[in-house]
């Protein structure tokens, strides 16, 4: 089968385009011919021995001639792909979700090759937003694996450099800190012991000598150490081994784990509240779409012209007595938020605030926000959720609920593309 490859565009295929600056991987079918194949392959994975280890994506396959979509494993062992998943003809012209378990694969290393096969002209195939689940490892330099022990939690110590595993030479190697901070970079909590049971194969390297943790670090990179391919005259005898012991506790799978060790909820990962404690919980969100703490804009929000009044961004106690907040919802009285002014407006006037931009499917988007309803005359705050056929309230609240802010999250769950307001 001839090789063709797989081509990035910046709309979806779909005539509802979700976004026109998204982008995704795509088969052109017009030029190559039947039998044609393009591949993605994955960077080296090592499974958990405890969570389960899944490729997540999804594909669009749409169209009269589609061929097949494929994903395979091919383990550093063999070599050769072995065939785990496979779609054959068209499932619409929509996304479609895909989870593929990977966990019989957890006793040794592998790449995963995502494959498009070409039947014929109208034959497009895109994929897009792949990712793996938590029990899926990716081996990179400084990885750390145990070989040839007796037990998972025993072994060589092996790290990963240049493409290819090698020892770590027992001269120098600072005994229980570093046998520590070797089983914390594979999960578990300490070492129980060191030594040199399991020499390496003649054939491996010896990568690494004069380790010296001092105890507390997560991996054998964070420690002093020689040079790489410097270790002197270590042999193999000479090789560390470890025996490990209690794996880390790891966070649910409806979880979030901080640096700190916290285990957050997903549901509180950037919303502008520091659950962690450590602030990890706030620090890389620009992923996440429509966030804005309206600290000097309404960032992608608008207000549309067909609404009454408009929301106001404002900082500290609004204008009135004995209604809105005193602060931003964190008690800052120099950060802003968005507040409606009742007293210039006219009864049951109201204030739209829409985000214009379209969401896919979903059955776990959630839209999180702080609300303050405090005062004798307060109305109504309500969510709309708006597709091709209409605006459908999916949450609304009324009256008084005391001078406080309050966090709320609104399920946005639809069967088509929509928008929110």
């Amino acid at each position: 089968m001839a090789e063709l490859n797989l081509r990035r565009r910046n709309f979806l295929p779909s005539p509802e385009r979700v976004s026109d600056n998204g982008h995704y991987l795509f088969t052109e079918a017009s030029d190559p011919q039947h039998g044609d194949v393009a591949r993605i392959i994955s960077p080296y994975i090592l499974p958990s021995l405890t969570d389960s280890c899944k490729v997540i994506f999804f594909h669009h396959m749409f169209g009269y001639h589609i061929g097949a979509l494929r994903v395979l494993v091919q383990t550093i062992e063999s070599g050769t792909p072995q065939l785990v998943w496979e779609q054959q003809s068209q499932v619409g012209d929509r996304w479609v979700e895909v989870e593929v378990n990977l966990t019989r694969y957890k006793e040794t290393i592998f790449q995963v090759v995502i494959e498009g096969e070409i039947d014929s002209y109208q034959g497009d195939i895109a994929i897009d937003d792949i990712s793996f689940s938590s029990g899926c490892e990716r081996i990179e330099e400084g990885s750390v694996r145990l070989a040839d022990g007796t037990t998972p939690n025993e072994g060589r110590v092996e790290i990963y450099h240049d493409g290819t595993w090698g020892s770590v030479c027992n001269n120098g190697w600072a005994g229980q800190p570093s046998a520590s901070a070797a089983c914390r970079q594979r999960g578990y909590k300490q070492a129980v012991s060191s030594g040199t049971r399991y020499p390496g194969p003649s054939a491996t390297p010896i990568w690494l000598s004069n380790v010296v943790c001092a105890g507390e670090e997560d991996g054998l990179l964070g420690c002093r150490r020689s040079a790489w391919d410097r270790a002197g005259s270590c042999t193999h005898s000479m090789d560390v081994s470890v025996e490990c012991a209690g794996f880390r506790p790891s966070c649910p799978t409806v979880h979030m784990e901080c640096l700190n060790g916290q285990c957050v909820p997903m549901d509180q990962w950037c919303d502008f509240t520091d659950d962690c404690g450590d602030h990890t919980d706030e620090q890389q969100c620009v992923s996440y779409p429509g966030r804005c703490d309206f600290q000097h804009s309404l960032c992608d929000w608008i207000q549309p012209d067909r609404d009454d009044v408009d929301w106001v961004r404002h900082s500290g106690s609004t204008p009135t007595s004995n209604t809105g907040p005193a602060a931003d919802h964190l008690g800052d009285t120099n950060s802003y938020y968005l507040y409606l002014e009742a007293s210039d407006s006219g009864h049951r006037d109201k204030a739209i605030l829409a985000y214009p931009h379209t969401f896919r499917p979903s059955s776990n988007c959630k839209f999180r926000f702080y609300y303050h309803m405090y005062g004798r005359d307060v109305g109504y705050l309500r969510v709309f959720l708006t597709t091709s056929q209409g605006s459908q309230n999916v949450w609304e609240l009324r009256g008084d609920q005391g001078n406080n802010w309050h966090r709320g999250v609104v399920a946005l769950t639809s069967d088509r593309n929509f928008q929110a307001r």
